[in-house]
């Protein structure tokens, strides 16, 4: 391998100015273990545990038990502004390979607290039926084009995003995000991970632990403390737990 120094790719760049925006913010990582085994008993033992699923699922039942933590802050030209959403969603982001391109996008699952672990799967797999056509930002990253016009048109919708947050309720955008990485999972690798977005609450996984016939689920869970007091995200964190650990909302 050769020294080689380059210039981002259009894709590099519009995640770094994204990034850039949500540093803003003032996010406070928080580390759980969740003891998932009685959950998981209750499942089908002959399945693959739906990790993503139960995490969407537990991050809706604490938008529904703590409707104070429903919430995204974008940082506009006008000051600080918060969205507090009339809605119970959780966003998720995809990670699709279309035409031989990994392309990240993301959907919102409404309402997943009444909805069956099976129905959310269901949910998240007809989102990953998707052509380029499917979604217009990407179409821009991933299209023909100039890449210094591709900036351009990606700074206005970035600019417009970020000024105008009732645009972020006319797509339906989430008041909770779930990261989860459980695909890479390994046996033995118990890795705490936390990510941060937009959103005031953002929870995310990827392991699990088996100790001594127990099942123990690796949770982050980051508040932004700019919008959350530092009790309300402890007390966010200790409810987050508790229902993971409570078979009977899943």
């Amino acid at each position: 391998m050769k020294n080689e120094i380059r210039r981002p790719t259009v894709d590099e760049w519009f995640l770094a100015l994204q990034l850039k925006s949500i540093k803003k913010g003032f996010h406070l990582p928080v580390y759980l273990d969740a003891d998932i085994t009685r959950t998981v008993e209750k499942l089908n033992s002959t399945e693959k545990v739906p990790y993503t699923a139960i995490l969407i699922k537990a991050a809706s039942h604490l938008i529904h038990q703590m409707p104070d933590v429903n919430k995204a802050t974008v940082h506009s030209v006008f000051g600080v502004k918060i969205i507090e959403p009339s809605y119970n969603g959780v966003n998720l982001p995809l990670e699709l390979m279309i035409d031989g391109k990994k392309v990240l996008t993301g959907i919102t699952i409404r309402d997943a607290y009444k909805k069956s672990l099976s129905e959310i799967n269901a949910e998240i797999k007809l989102a990953k039926i998707k052509t380029m056509n499917d979604l217009p930002v990407n179409c821009i990253v991933h299209g023909p084009g100039l890449d210094w016009v591709k900036k351009i048109k990606l700074r206005l919708i970035h600019l417009m995003m970020n000024n105008f947050p009732r645009l972020y309720l006319k797509k339906g955008g989430g008041g909770i995000s779930v990261s989860s990485l459980m695909n890479l999972a390994h046996a033995g690798a118990n890795v705490h991970m936390n990510a941060f977005g937009m959103t005031t609450i953002t929870v995310s996984s990827c392991s699990v632990e088996k100790l001594e016939g127990r099942e123990i689920l690796k949770v982050g869970l980051a508040f932004d403390h700019l919008v959350v007091h530092g009790a309300q995200g402890v007390r966010a964190s200790v409810e987050l737990v508790k229902i993971l650990q409570n078979p009977e909302l899943f």
